[in-house]
């Protein structure tokens, strides 16, 4: 006896935890997961037991948290996080599942607080955190995943402190 059609789950009390579409016992179709409240938690596609399509999550109140791209299971594109009141959170580049490109990430106030390049799902290239006000708060280089070259810490002043890395290991001169 192999689940063919839609199997709808529910928890102890009688409320419907999820919805997922099944042929021949394997996940293909829709299938959505459900918050306490009844409203929609995930919502997504499988095709042959992978993940394919987007994939969208969503707060308690319906509003959109975070939404990405499947391709064969691995992330593929943009994955965008959002606030409670719909504003971007967050944006990540993914590629065959790794991140790929640049990552960035915003306060609730709408200022850049983290950027970094990705290759290949590591670190490659130039990462900064931002304080909350929009002034530097780090600064590091990374090649391949390894820390490269000058790390510049900065505090609220924007006195800075800097030390020098090669390949990943604290240079002492």
């Amino acid at each position: 006896n192999k689940l063919h059609g839609k199997a709808i789950e529910y928890d102890p009390s009688g409320a419907k935890i999820s919805e997922t579409t099944y042929r021949m016992g394997v996940k293909d179709g829709d299938a959505e997961l459900f918050h306490r409240n009844g409203k929609t938690a995930i919502r997504l596609t499988f095709k042959n037991n992978l993940r394919e399509g987007p994939s969208y999550q969503y707060y308690p109140t319906g509003q959109i948290y975070k939404e990405v791209e499947f391709l064969k299971d691995q992330k593929e594109g943009v994955e965008k996080t959002y606030f409670t009141d719909g504003r971007l959170n967050s944006v990540y580049p993914y590629k065959g599942g790794e991140l790929e490109g640049k990552a960035e990430h915003w306060n609730e106030s709408g200022q850049l607080i983290f950027e970094a390049e990705y290759k290949k799902g590591k670190q490659h290239g130039k990462f900064m955190k931002y304080y909350d006000s929009g002034k530097p708060k780090l600064e590091q280089h990374f090649i391949d995943g390894k820390l490269n070259g000058v790390k510049k810490s900065y505090d609220q002043e924007g006195n800075i402190t800097e030390t020098f890395f090669e390949n990943g290991v604290k240079a002492i001169w």
